[in-house]
């Protein structure tokens, strides 16, 4: 009865999930709305029909339930083109919905548990999903049995950004579930700057791919020059369709990130290679400067991460009366694997091995956790104050 109905004039989209449901409709909701789309929203507690607000107090919202028919015939009239429906996880169990009830269906409890990941994407056959590195690598650290009894063929699409992914754990994902993997760089600022596929990235070996097009990457020396070919440099972006932001109530710091008008920093450094492809060092705020050598965290942390005893890895700047900073590992041991004198000489030799001398960290501390943004990243600044304490400055 559901596919026969009118409201399939709608395109609908089904959000289900225990965690980010509310906040990925609204989400969409605001964006489309944004864009001049003529779209609707469905939940246990409101809908919204054109510019209107009406309560449901709905029990269960699947697309067949009759309430949630009334609602849906009510934005065919009212003309709207695209439904929100958030489903409700008990709907799914009690009435088999799934995602081909849907013209795009979205899961937001997949978490970097290996039984949610395995059951949302192979029981709704989940064809696009997002990951950050952090989840890369508790993917590639479970067991092979566990690994081998993932199916994941309906994936076509596995994009993955928000912070740098370890090269070791990066390859390992390719060879697990195939050339489905790809990068993408940018920010909040400037959007998708970059995107590198599987087969592009294992042919450059770490690069986070070509500008997009209509995106230009300029590289700018210290003294303000601009840079050819892999020089190093900071990195700034321009948008060919003239976009631009500001920071709200930050004129000076809009300031401080432009070249010119609609030419922005965000604050990276790295190069472009020779084929235009963009290789990024790290963010300058995190640059390590001791004894006048600039180090970057960004590599040895790559270097840690990929380590088979290591969950995660932050690598930090702290004060060195002699060179003015050194560097400093703080590592998650894997579950069970103790944070001992006899891991801390296990990886300062895999450094050894797998780094230049004076990027080898001259000491390592364990924790339980790192602190990080819901977005995946470290946070650097948490991490850095209770060395620099006390001190008049923290880098």
């Amino acid at each position: 009865a559901w596919h026969n109905f009118p409201a399939r004039r709608l395109r609908m989209v089904g959000i289900t999930g225990t965690d980010g449901k509310t906040t990925t409709t609204n989400f969409l909701y605001h964006i489309l709305r944004a864009a001049n789309s003529k779209v609707g929203m469905i939940n246990t507690v409101n809908a919204v029909i054109g510019d209107e607000v009406r309560e449901t107090g709905l029990h269960t919202t699947t697309p067949d339930a009759p309430d949630v028919q009334r609602f849906l015939a009510q934005m065919v009239e009212a003309g709207t083109e695209i439904c929100l429906l958030e489903v409700t996880s008990h709907g799914l169990a009690h009435h088999r919905v799934t995602a081909c009830d849907f013209d795009v269906a979205i899961v937001t409890n997949i978490t970097h548990e290996h039984l949610d990941l395995h059951g949302s994407v192979d029981e709704y056959r989940a064809t696009n999903i997002h990951l950050v590195p952090t989840q890369m690598k508790r993917l590639v650290d479970l067991p092979d049995d566990v690994k081998a009894s993932f199916d994941g063929s309906s994936l076509q699409l596995v994009l993955h950004g928000a912070a740098p992914c370890p090269p070791l754990v990066k390859r390992a994902m390719i060879d697990w579930w195939g050339p489905v993997i790809s990068e993408y760089y940018g920010s909040t600022e400037g959007s998708v700057i970059t995107m590198i596929d599987s087969e592009q990235w294992l042919a450059k070996g770490g690069s986070v791919g070509p500008p997009l097009p209509g995106k230009e990457i300029i590289v700018v020396g210290d003294d303000g020059t601009r840079l050819g070919p892999n020089e190093s440099g900071t990195l700034y972006f321009r948008d060919a369709m003239g976009m631009d932001f500001e920071y709200h109530n930050a004129a000076e710091k809009t300031t401080e990130v432009h070249l010119e008008p609609g030419v922005f920093t965000t604050g990276d450094v790295g190069y472009l290679d020779d084929d235009g492809y963009l290789w990024l060092s790290d963010r300058k705020i995190d640059m390590i400067i001791s004894g006048g050598v600039n180090i970057y965290p960004a590599e040895i942390e790559g270097v840690l991460a990929g380590h088979d005893l290591v969950a995660d890895a932050a690598v930090i700047g702290v004060p060195n009366e002699e060179f003015g900073e050194e560097v400093k590992a703080v590592v998650v041991p894997q579950e069970g694997v103790s944070g001992d004198d006899e891991l801390r000489g296990t990886l300062a030799a895999y450094c050894r091995e797998n780094l230049a001398g004076f990027k080898v960290p001259r000491s390592i501390d364990f924790v339980d956790e790192l602190p990080r943004t819901g977005t995946g990243k470290i946070q650097k600044a948490r991490i850095r104050e209770p060395y620099w304490e006390g001190r008049d400055r923290q880098i």
